[in-house]
C-alpha cells in the first residue's frame, strides 16, 4: 500500500484537476455558427471553402450517384 505522503500528493493533484475541469466547463464553448478561425489550427486547413456540402458534381449522371446500394446495383 502507498504511504501517506504519496496519497496526499495524489489527492492534491486530483483536486487541482477537478478545479481545472470545472473552470474549463464554465467557459462558453464555440457554437456551430462561428467562423472557421474558431477551429484549432490543425483543423482549419482542412476546411473546404470552394464547395458547399450539398453541391452537385457536374459529372454525376444522376442524383443517385454514389448512393446506390449493392442490392439495387445488382438488379
Amino acid at each position: 500500500m502507498a504511504d501517506k505522503e504519496t496519497l496526499d500528493k495524489f489527492g492534491e493533484v486530483v483536486e487541482e484537476k477537478k478545479a481545472e475541469a470545472k473552470a474549463a466547463s464554465e467557459h462558453e464553448a464555440p457554437s456551430a455558427g462561428e467562423p472557421d478561425d474558431a477551429l484549432p489550427p490543425e483543423q482549419a486547413s482542412r476546411v473546404d471553402h470552394a464547395h458547399e456540402q450539398d453541391d452537385r458534381d457536374v459529372r454525376a449522371k444522376n442524383s443517385a450517384h454514389k448512393k446506390v446500394t449493392a442490392d439495387k446495383w445488382n438488379q
